[in-house]
């Protein structure tokens, strides 16, 4: 089993993905990188 902080980064990560995809973003880089891109579609 993986340790909790381990789970959760993995987690983040695929949670932002995932939101990029619903929303037709590009999914790629790193996950600073989604995350930016997602923070800047909210309005």
């Amino acid at each position: 089993m993986l340790p909790n902080h381990v789970c959760r980064k993995f987690s983040d990560a695929l949670s932002t993905e995932l939101a990029l995809a619903a929303l037709g973003l590009k999914t790629g880089g790193t996950v600073q990188q989604r995350a930016e891109r997602l923070f800047l579609t909210k309005g």
